[in-house]
């Protein structure tokens, strides 16, 4: 990459980030995410021009080398969903900030209980396919795994992911139809992530017909 960034931003519509060495840029598919002394400032889409590409294994093992260096500084859930866990839905080749794709806070009501929110729904052609419930990257994510499955009952979708930005686990109903089966498919935890296991996690990335 070169030292100066041409970048289509958001909500900027356009801007130019200069590098400088409290500047750290970090790339994920795409899409140019900006932090300055581990402070989120903006991401956007990265010119042709501009754009090294990387595959699906650098990617991740960059966030896995990224959250082994931050985790220490990050204090709260949303803190952990900003460092954490939106550069890895953007590794999966989602935009997190196109509504279409990414709708967070979505509405998983159930009948005896109202206002359960989602922390991030993958969407595809207006219905979500996958559920990403999020916790602070010190949690415990076995005393979560009854919430996510009430979310997962009142949506469409077939995925669902439960993560403090480290761990990840990724659930479907492949034992009985709209019922989050009781133990996931695959596990995942970023600071001891293995080759197989990559190769795993990039079969639930976007595909080009999504």
């Amino acid at each position: 990459m070169t030292s100066t960034y041409s970048v289509e931003c958001y909500p900027i519509s356009r801007t130019r980030f200069s590098q400088d060495r409290n500047l750290k840029m970090w790339t994920y598919s795409s899409t140019l995410l900006i932090y300055k002394k581990n402070v989120f400032l903006g991401a956007g889409r990265i010119g042709k021009e501009n754009y090294n590409i990387m595959d699906f294994k650098d990617s991740i093992l960059q966030l896995a080398e990224r959250v082994s260096a931050l985790k220490e500084s990050i204090q709260t859930e949303e803190a952990t969903k900003n460092a954490f866990i939106m550069p890895f839905i953007q590794i999966l080749g989602y935009d997190v900030f196109n509504p279409l794709e990414v709708v967070p806070e979505m509405d998983c009501d159930i009948a005896k209980k109202k206002g359960e929110k989602i922390d991030y729904a993958i969407m595809k052609d207006g219905s979500p396919i996958m559920l990403i419930e999020c916790k602070h990257w010190k949690q415990d994510l076995n005393l979560h795994d009854n919430q996510l499955k009430r979310y997962y009952v009142a949506s469409k979708a077939k995925f669902g992911v439960l993560t403090n930005g480290i761990v990840y686990r990724f659930y479907a109903d492949l034992i009985k139809e709209n019922i989050m089966d009781d133990v996931p498919f695959l596990e995942i935890n970023l600071e001891k992530i293995r080759e197989a296991q990559i190769e795993e996690v990039k079969k639930s990335a976007k595909k080009t017909s999504i």
